[in-house]
């Protein structure tokens, strides 16, 4: 700021570099908030919206399945600033399933017997019911504990292939 001031005052034209051409990244407020308590009509509302951005863009949702004590969903939260740029073709909502009493019918209607659970749905009517919508892929990823991707690469190459890129 004091380097612009004196250029100021001596005649001279400040020249301003271009501002740095942002990354992609993983919206801090999204990592701040995937755990938070939704009521099913509050999730639900969500994954509308969602839907509805995805439609806009031609981009597909990314339903998680998560909960903050799950060791699982802590490692792949830490992966998630890495995955930044193919989680930009994303609309992504995370369920917080809590201790498996939360969110019931939407946990029975994709069959999730465990977390983390990601579900890749394709936006067509966003107004139909949730599980209406078509599916392009779901799994449950647990790389701390065994099974499914382990590395950020992994779940990127997971994410890929379920937009078929």
């Amino acid at each position: 700021m004091l380097s612009l001031l004196l250029l100021a005052a001596c005649g001279g034209d400040a020249v301003s570099a271009p501002p740095p051409t942002p990354s992609p990244s993983v919206p801090p407020e999204a990592l701040r908030t995937q755990w938070v308590e939704r009521s099913d009509v509050e999730l639900d509302a969500a994954l509308k919206a969602a839907c509805e951005r995805a439609a806009a863009r031609d981009a597909l949702v990314l339903l998680e399945f998560s909960a903050e004590w799950c060791i699982d969903c802590k490692v792949v939260s830490r992966m998630k600033p890495t995955l930044a740029r193919e989680l930009a073709n994303w609309e992504w909502v995370t369920a917080n399933v809590g201790r498996f009493d939360r969110h019931a019918a939407l946990r029975e209607a994709f069959a999730v017997g465990g977390i983390v659970t990601w579900v890749a749905l394709e936006p067509s009517d966003c107004a139909a019911p949730v599980p209406a919508w078509p599916r392009k892929r779901a799994g449950l990823l647990e790389p701390a504990s065994g099974s499914g991707p382990k590395t950020p690469r992994d779940l990127e190459a997971w994410l890929r292939e379920a937009r078929g890129a």
